[in-house]
């Protein structure tokens, strides 16, 4: 339940600083409880916690950093917010495809996923989200602070 987590969480940063590995893997479990009740919000927050942390103390191309950008793209995913969620999916594949062999699954899964998108959702562009250029103007400035937050 969160009620341990979160208890489990206090304990832990009474005695590490905030900014530790173990602070991110309790953020992450809460992120999956919340994430299995439906509540992606709250979900995406935790999770992004995570990944600052994750950012702060471990290189951009660490495994815990790719599966931390699949969550994310999954709870975007669910939240409607499908550029991020590509967006995000396509930063966890080239992790992945950078350090694993191609088939592997977390790179095969990261290949089926984004097609999958391209053919429920034609208008996307998997090839742009991959090497993205500037950003779209047309985005609000609240989706951009979230990108920002969770792709750089």
């Amino acid at each position: 339940s969160t009620r341990k987590v979160r208890k489990a969480l206090n304990l832990c940063k009474k005695i590490l600083p905030d900014m530790h590995l173990d602070v991110a893997t309790i953020y992450n479990d809460i992120s999956q409880i919340y994430y299995d009740q439906g509540d992606y919000g709250k979900a995406i927050e935790y999770w992004t916690k995570t990944f600052e942390i994750q950012k702060a103390l471990l290189s951009p191309n660490h495994p815990d950093v790719a599966r931390t950008c699949n969550s994310l793209s999954e709870a975007f995913y669910k939240d409607g917010a499908l550029e991020l969620a590509l967006a995000l999916r396509g930063k966890s594949y080239v992790i992945d495809s950078n350090n694993l062999p191609d088939d592997r699954p977390h790179v095969l899964n990261g290949v089926l996923w984004m097609r999958n998108m391209e053919k429920e959702h034609p208008a996307c562009n998997i090839f742009r989200i991959l090497r993205p250029s500037a950003p779209d103007s047309s985005s609000t400035s609240a989706s951009t602070e979230r990108e920002e937050c969770c792709i750089t």
